[in-house]
């Protein structure tokens, strides 16, 4: 089944749907948490100042990462509003736009199954559908730009037009380096030398588009601090990007074991962001040889871009799964185009697969036993249509006369559904516990809204300036978490700054005992972080 008939045609149509559900059901149920909150206090500030080239953090400034991925949350709360689902979408919208675009881009190359499997193992991949595809990050948006750089790398390579894919190349590199610094630079240059020296083409790395598209990155990149050179110093920001990147890697910071550890540990980490779908290794192990995967030069590009690229994550020791999801893709593209038509209608796949899905059904009988879950009223409801769901899916796969790649896929979906019903909820309500928004809207009740003053301890830390023995110092600033910077800013629409004087209102670090009786308007108590604030009148 190297194309789909109409009656898989129309459960794909379904399984699109129940997708769209599965990633948006309860996305903007919890607060914003882990680096979520940094992501959305800078693009808010930038909003709030009408300065998009400058990033910051409670007037300071802010280095770690180029404005680029905000300037696409100012445009989403513009239309969206503040809310915390919006800060998620990019993550849930770029998930999609890679399945789609791989199975458009691929479909006529390796086959329209191959492509298709490829884009729903990628959308299914368990990092991705119960961790990674509801957190407001950078990751997921970045990797759809890595994705469609390696994309036009591919196509218009092979069609031998060097000035189209030099200069579109680079000018995604240069979107991408705007969006989270050097790594796209290193995507570029290895793929495109790889991908030559597969083609015996390295005259074409001398031709003129190629200077061209080098010139084109090279105004992206200096244009943006060029600009940004009118309000700061660049280089503190250059040297930090810098800085961030190659800490991770080989020739970073990392020590000599946790490198070597980390050796082990690649291969793994691997394994458990291309889960469940990896286990489809089995039944394919026979098709993965360098013959087989060179009768198509479409599914070899793809190899080449994994032996070139893979290695420079495998070397570096400061490595986290999300670095590694833009390798997923073209992954699961071998992995599918090598997964042999009598392995798919097996009755040993479809009864594995069968067996996993009844084992789901047997769980969801526990649901209302289970004591986390008893605030949540519906969750006999639940059990009755994850219980029904799973059946029928089941009856499905033990019949072995549909598709069984796809049936598991509606499993994935469901199961997720079930998730965000479940799962979701109570962690929502003990991540509240915590109390930011309603400290930020206790601080916001007390000003009547006016514009708050931080003060805060400043140390100061150094980096080294690469290939020299200078340092530059910056300000690094205790600063209180930055949820309770986002909700105080989203309710007041002022900067909760550090660097203003004249503010009636302060909030000020303070060195108390948890137990301490103060006198001042309003103490907000952050234990998780060991911090304490008073709000002040001056």
């Amino acid at each position: 089944m190297k194309t789909l008939d109409e009656h898989n045609r129309a459960f794909v149509a379904f399984l699109f749907v129940l997708g769209v559900v599965a990633l948006f059901l309860n996305l903007g149920l919890e607060p914003l948490h882990f680096e979520e909150p940094r992501r959305a206090i800078v693009s808010l500030e930038m909003e709030l100042t009408g300065n998009w080239w400058v990033p910051k953090i409670n007037g300071e400034y802010y280095y770690n990462k180029p404005p680029l991925y905000n300037w696409l949350l100012i445009l989403l709360f513009k239309i969206f509003g503040y809310e915390e689902w919006v800060t998620r979408m990019p993550s849930v919208l770029s998930l999609i736009a890679i399945g789609i675009v791989n199975f458009y881009f691929f479909r006529h190359r390796i086959g329209e199954k191959a492509a298709l499997f490829g884009s729903v193992f990628w959308i299914t991949s368990g990092d991705l559908l119960f961790y990674f595809s509801f957190q407001g990050e950078i990751d997921l948006f970045y990797t759809l730009i890595v994705f469609l750089q390696v994309l036009v790398i591919f196509y218009f390579t092979d069609k031998d037009k060097l000035w189209q894919m030099f200069l579109l190349s680079y000018l995604l590199c240069g979107i991408g380096f705007l969006t989270k610094g050097l790594p796209s630079l290193a995507f570029q240059a290895l793929t495109i030398l790889g991908l030559m020296a597969y083609r015996r083409r390295f005259s074409a790395l001398f031709h003129p588009a190629h200077f061209a598209g080098i010139s084109l990155l090279a105004l992206t990149i200096g244009g943006f601090f060029l600009k940004y050179s009118q309000y700061n110093d660049p280089l503190p920001y250059i040297v930090r990007l810098i800085s961030e990147s190659t800490s991770r890697t080989a020739v970073g910071d990392q020590s000599f074991w946790s490198s070597i550890q980390h050796l082990f540990e690649f291969p793994l980490m691997l394994l458990t962001i291309s889960s469940p779908w990896i286990i489809l290794v089995i039944w394919c192990r026979k098709q993965l040889k360098p013959d087989r995967l060179k009768m198509n030069r479409w599914v070899a590009y793809c190899l080449i871009f994994l032996v070139v690229n893979l290695p420079v994550y495998w070397l570096s020791a400061g490595t986290r799964e999300r670095y590694l999801y833009m390798f997923l893709p073209f992954l699961f593209n071998i992995l599918a185009f090598t997964l042999p038509e009598k392995a798919i209608q097996t009755k040993t796949l479809h009864y594995t697969l069968a067996s996993i899905t009844s084992l789901l059904a047997l769980i969801a009988l526990s649901i209302p036993f289970i004591e986390r879950l008893g605030s949540i009223e519906s969750r006999y409801l639940i059990m009755i249509g994850l219980l029904l769901s799973f059946g029928g899916l089941s009856y499905l796969l033990f019949s072995a006369k549909n598709q069984p790649i796809l049936v598991f896929v509606a499993v994935l979906l469901i199961l997720r559904i079930g998730f965000d019903l479940l799962v979701l909820p109570p962690r929502s309500e003990k991540r509240r516990q915590e109390n930011y928004e309603a400290y930020a809207e206790q601080i916001n009740q007390t000003t009547n809204g006016a514009p708050v003053a931080l003060t805060i301890p400043i140390d100061t830390v150094y980096y080294s300036i690469p290939f020299t023995k200078d340092s530059l110092a910056y300000r690094d600033a205790k600063w209180p978490p930055y949820q309770l910077s986002y909700y105080l800013s989203r309710l007041n629409r002022a900067i909760l700054d550090n660097q203003a004087s004249n503010h009636e209102w302060v909030l000020r670090d303070v060195e108390v005992e948890a137990n301490e009786d103060l006198t001042q308007i309003l103490k907000v108590d952050i234990p998780s972080k060991g911090k304490y604030f008073i709000l002040e009148q001056r």
